[in-house]
């Protein structure tokens, strides 16, 4: 509801969005060592948590709610073989639904779905990777998803961090975190910065280019 700041409208952001929508889906792509380092730690809690209530062990859950941002949601589609036109919205989540053992079924089953947003009444039911259809048997689905949980051995090699202690990352996987957040912004800021002055070129015409080029008199 607020208004948009001077300089800036509906119609830049529509557009600012449809050029970093792709730029960011290109950043999550399917590999597994890129799972290992952006999942891996919640796909072993994942994993461990339906073991526990399967089990029903003191930290077996009817329900758990996991908090995310849209690049979690983003990396979790990533893994499994689901892909996005454009960044997942605002509100937007994954739902896992476990299931116990029934007639049809001879161990307890797992369903994955995704919501694009708060206005869907029907989530997208997911085929998961290693799985026959829509439904995936716990083993499948542990099967699956086990490889790219990150091992205690493993996330130290590759960023310096031992589970348990939290030693602190290596001073190179720092600086390389921080380069990269340094050149995301600034390609953000370039992209508005071109946007508005293209606008703002547009709105002035000839006459705005004729100032430019020409300095202003100085009067005796």
């Amino acid at each position: 509801g607020f208004p948009w700041p001077a300089g800036i409208d509906e119609a830049m952001y529509n557009q600012t969005q449809a050029i970093a929508g792709p730029l960011f889906v290109a950043t999550f792509p399917r590999n597994d060592r890129f799972t290992r380092v952006s999942m891996g730690l919640f796909i072993r809690e994942l994993l461990s948590n339906f073991k526990a209530d399967v089990a029903h062990t003191a930290d077996a859950r009817k329900y758990r709610l996991y908090s995310a941002h849209d690049s979690t949601v983003m990396a979790y589609l990533a893994a499994v073989n689901h892909t996005l036109p454009a960044g997942p919205p605002y509100a937007a989540n994954v739902i896992w639904e476990l299931h116990s053992a029934d007639a049809a079924h001879s161990e307890p089953f797992i369903r994955v779905f995704y919501n694009s947003g708060p206005t869907i009444d029907h989530p997208v039911l997911l085929n998961h990777p290693g799985c026959s259809g829509n439904e995936c048997s716990l083993s499948q689905f542990t099967a699956s998803l086990g490889a790219l949980a990150a091992g205690d051995d493993w996330l130290t090699a590759v960023c310096g961090v031992a589970i348990p202690g939290a030693a602190p990352f290596s001073l190179w996987t720092i600086l390389a975190l921080a380069g990269c957040a340094v050149a995301l912004v600034c390609c953000v800021a370039l992209v508005i910065c071109c946007l508005r002055y293209r606008r703002l070129a547009k709105a002035a015409g000839n006459g705005y280019q004729a100032v430019v080029a020409s300095p202003s008199p100085v009067q005796a």
